[in-house]
């Protein structure tokens, strides 16, 4: 399964809870609330549009192609995707 966020979408220090690459085991405690990191945020968040999706897509298919995944399921939404691949 490959997850990704939208840029600024779901920044460490969320209140809604995070994981960092040191502490992202099944079961880890999500961190809190880190004013420091989330006012790191260089720009806008950035969301998809529908053409947005589109291409995001476009280039998944295309990628599973070139390197003979299965592409099994993907879900384009406004702030993040999730795709469900078998890679050989």
């Amino acid at each position: 399964m490959v997850t990704s966020t939208t840029y600024g979408a779901w920044l460490p220090g969320d209140e809604r809870g995070f994981v960092n690459e040191n502490d992202n085991e099944f079961g880890a405690e999500c961190f809190r609330d880190n004013l420091l990191l989330k006012n790191a945020l260089q720009g806008k968040a950035v969301f998809f549009q529908d053409e947005h999706a589109k291409v995001v897509l476009e280039r998944w298919l295309k990628i599973a192609e070139e390197y003979h995944w299965d592409l099994y399921a993907i879900a384009i939404l406004a702030n993040h995707f999730h795709l469900v691949v078998a890679a050989p």
